[in-house]
């Protein structure tokens, strides 16, 4: 079965960063299935990457002391309170 991504929650990185994904989206060129996520960290800067890869097992052979098996996997911490979008202010950052 296909992992599937919750949006709006905590996702750890298994070289620990941590990002909340925030939707998928199509490569107008290729038809790709892409995640845009973001940050919870530094200048909370949006990324995007393959469905695919974000969905990957960690390649073990390249990172043999990853202790996650996935490449990115839900934390475990408080999804519900650990963030909030600042609209009002016109300001695109994640605050605590």
């Amino acid at each position: 079965m296909e992992r599937q991504i919750q949006f709006g929650r905590v996702y750890k990185h298994f070289k620990g960063n941590k990002y909340i994904p925030i939707m998928l989206a199509e490569n107008s060129e290729t038809g790709e299935i892409m995640v845009l996520y973001k940050a919870l960290y530094g200048e909370y800067k949006m990324y995007v990457r393959p469905y695919e890869m974000f969905v990957s097992p960690v390649d073990k052979d390249k990172y043999p002391e990853a202790k996650q098996y996935y490449r990115f996997e839900l934390s475990d911490e408080d999804n519900l309170t650990i963030c909030s979008l600042n609209i009002n202010k016109g300001e695109d950052k994640w605050k605590n």
